[in-house]
Order: C-alpha cells, then sequence, then structure tokens
C-alpha cells in the first residue's frame, strides 16, 4: 500500500497505476493513500531491489493526491512509513523507539490531510495527537498491537471527532487461533 512517491527513474511515470484508493464506508467515501518516505525507502529496500525506480519527495506526491482526491471523498488517510537519519534501526532491533517527529513534520506541511497513520515510528500513541486538522495515529512495531480508531463523522461542515481510539495487545497464546488440526 506504501507507494504513491515510487516513479520510474528519470521519468514522473509513476511505478503503481493507482498510489491510492477509495473506500465507501457506511455512505463515507475514504481516500487512502500509501506512502513510503525516501529515507526509509532507500534504506530498507536493498539496491537490488530499487533499479529502474526512485521514491522522490513525499511532501510534494503527498499533496499532489490530496488534491487529486479533493472533491471525491469525504476523509483522507494516509498510511505512511517514514524515516529520518539517525533514528532509523536497519538491524531491526526490538528496543528501538523511534520519534513521530518527521510524521508530525509532514503532517503540518500538507494541506487536506484528515488522519496519518504511521508505521515508522514503532512506538504507539494511547491517543492520537492533533497536529493542524491532522490526526496522527501509531501502533507498536512488529504487530504487537492493532489499533481501532472511531469516528464520529458529519458531512457539512466538513467534520470529524474521535468517538474511540484503542490499541489492543495481540498476544501469541490468544484463544480462536485460524490453524486448525486436519482430521485424518
Amino acid at each position: 500500500m506504501c507507494r504513491a512517491i515510487f516513479l520510474y527513474q528519470n521519468s514522473s511515470k509513476s511505478f503503481w497505476d493507482k498510489p491510492y484508493t477509495i473506500i465507501e464506508k457506511d455512505g463515507v467515501k475514504i481516500g487512502v493513500i500509501g506512502l513510503h518516505g525516501v529515507f526509509a525507502f532507500n534504506d530498507t529496500v536493498s539496491a537490488a531491489t530499487r533499479v529502474g525506480i526512485e521514491a522522490r519527495d513525499e511532501i510534494k506526491w503527498l499533496q499532489r493526491y490530496i488534491d487529486e482526491l479533493k472533491g471525491k471523498v469525504d476523509l483522507t488517510v494516509a498510511l505512511i512509513h517514514e524515516g529520518v537519519p539517525a533514528r532509523q534501526s536497519s538491524m531491526g532491533g526490538t528496543d528501538v523507539r523511534r520519534a513521530l517527529d518527521k510524521d508530525i513534520q509532514t503532517a503540518s506541511q500538507v494541506k487536506g490531510l484528515d488522519i496519518l497513520i504511521t508505521g515508522h515510528a514503532h512506538v504507539g500513541t494511547p491517543e492520537p495527537i492533533k497536529v493542524g486538522n491532522t490526526l496522527i495515529l501509531s501502533t507498536d512495531s512488529g504487530g504487537i498491537d492493532v489499533g481501532k480508531l472511531v469516528l464520529d463523522y458529519k458531512e457539512k461542515p466538513h467534520n470529524f471527532t474521535v468517538k474511540n481510539f484503542e490499541l489492543k495487545t495481540i498476544y501469541a497464546d490468544a484463544s480462536g487461533s485460524p490453524i486448525r488440526k486436519r482430521n485424518r
């Protein structure tokens, strides 16, 4: 899903046909943009995999797709994996706690983004962080938590409020496992 800024090298042609999707839920149209920051892309994707494609200015391209969605959707959501030098661990250590600074900076630099769900911070937000008109949310890393956001949306004026946000911890020994024994 994080694909909005991948382009063929030396071209303005997007690597993906559609860098966003529109989901309709209970009559509300939600534009979902996936974005992988330039630093995170170059740091986490091998050079061999990146041959022929490149990541470009995430703010510019995010704003472009937000503008494309304007008038087509009621809410705009970005699923983002960004990164800042010195806040990234390529070693994948479980103790890494990354700040939300880059996500806060992104939210303050674009117009029209309602919700930013980040994956790079590797630290859960116990409640949404409001930056301008944008809510920033995050879960912990490695599938430790699942986040659930419930909004109360009013079409006119364009307004939404958080009814509930929670992080639910996933335990390895939870019942209801999808793995079942076969009868032979």
